[in-house]
């Protein structure tokens, strides 16, 4: 036989069309997990003031108001009155806060209002059992920060102060 070992037909490996079919579901459920990781965050971000707003009713969930932001994802709300160490108002500080939430935290809402010029923001619609609680509202304005944090689960409806100051060098 000249050394050659003798193979049947039945024994030799044959590519099975499965495989390919398989393979590519595979590398197309890869391809769909990719671009929805991909894809960002809902961001809402109100725009900046151009002027204080006078509010005749006082109202401050009235509809239009600048320094409220509804999230629509729940019940919970947060009243925020931003100011410097001495106690006086900051007005038009950026106030913004991320809210991953829902099953495995898939829902993001990313959400950010300027506050008043008596130094008040609202954030609304927060949901109740977010997954990255407590939640950090980080105020920015120039070289000034700060922070409050709420738990909406304890807290579903909070006021909160945030002290700016000029961060420290470390």
């Amino acid at each position: 036989m000249n050394g050659l070992i003798h193979v049947p037909s039945f024994a030799r490996a044959r590519k099975r069309p499965h495989a390919l079919y398989f393979y590519s579901l595979l590398v197309l459920a890869i391809a769909c997990l990719w671009i929805s990781l991909r894809l960002p965050a809902e961001i809402r971000q109100a725009p900046p003031p151009q002027q204080p707003a006078q509010n005749p009713s006082g109202s401050a969930a009235q509809a239009g108001n600048p320094y409220l932001m509804d999230g629509g994802a729940g019940p919970c709300a947060i009243d925020l009155k931003v100011m410097d160490p001495a106690g006086k108002p900051i007005s038009t500080a950026l106030i913004s806060v991320h809210v991953a939430y829902g099953t495995l935290g898939l829902h993001k809402l990313d959400m950010s209002v300027y506050s008043s010029p008596d130094g008040t923001a609202r954030f609304t619609g927060i949901p109740p059992k977010p997954k990255n609680a407590p939640l950090e509202f980080r105020a920015v304005k120039d070289q000034l920060t700060g922070e409050a944090t709420m738990n909406p689960a304890t807290e579903c409806q909070a006021k909160h102060d945030i002290v700016m100051d000029v961060p420290k060098a470390k």
